[in-house]
């Protein structure tokens, strides 16, 4: 990716600072859980990072890259960045909203951290962190290299265990779409209905009926 917005970042850093990308993955999917990861650099890594031109053209916003290029680019994540995901549970996105899901997943996230880093850029409008200096970048998985690794990180982890569900939950090819709606997904639901990992108040999934 392109990304001029993190050198003027870096150039405003203090020298001890530690910088944050997140953003999440599963948000429109009908089944599974909610991801959010966090990818934390200090202001060297970054400087490091920014004059590797072929790391940062390999670290890109997760829906633009295939699966075998996402896990090739999480390999420079784990290079540069100290990253965690958290997720919250299709039950725990019915039971408490997606803005409230996505806070306890990134909390869960932020727990995982061996780090405390000084601000966190957030992808998006919606500040669903509950922690102190975030700052929202609308559309950020394309702007800051830090959201795109932090994309990155979360969508291999979670297609990783929808792929890991698939043979437990067999009639819905979770390790094909992931629980996002597909054409062979909602074929699945007319035929078998709702697995027990499916989000039972989204639009749509909300009229079938539940198969454990």
């Amino acid at each position: 990716m392109i990304d001029n917005l993190t050198l003027e970042i870096i150039d405003s850093m203090p020298e001890c600072s530690i910088f944050a990308g997140v953003d999440e993955v599963g948000r429109g999917a009908w089944a599974g859980p909610v991801s959010v990861g966090i990818a934390c650099a200090s202001r060297e890594r970054l400087t490091e990072l920014m004059n590797d031109e072929f790391a940062v053209s390999l670290i890109d916003d997760s829906k633009k890259l295939k699966p075998k290029d996402r896990v090739i680019a999480l390999n420079y994540v784990a290079q540069y960045f100290t990253y965690a995901v958290g997720s919250a549970s299709a039950r725990e996105c019915d039971e408490f909203g997606m803005i409230s899901a996505l806070k306890l997943a990134s909390t869960r996230a932020i727990d995982e951290l061996d780090t405390t880093p000084s601000v966190f850029f957030l992808d998006g409008n919606v500040n669903y962190l509950g922690v102190a200096n975030v700052i929202n970048v609308v559309k950020g998985d394309t702007k800051l290299v830090a959201i795109a690794a932090a994309s990155v990180a979360a969508k291999v982890s979670r297609d990783t265990w929808m792929v890991q569900l698939d043979s437990e939950f067999p009639f819905w090819n979770f390790a094909s779409n992931k629980g996002y709606p597909s054409v062979g997904h909602r074929r699945a639901l007319g035929v078998v209905g709702l697995s027990s990992i499916h989000r039972v108040s989204w639009s749509y999934v909300d009229t079938m009926n539940l198969r454990l």
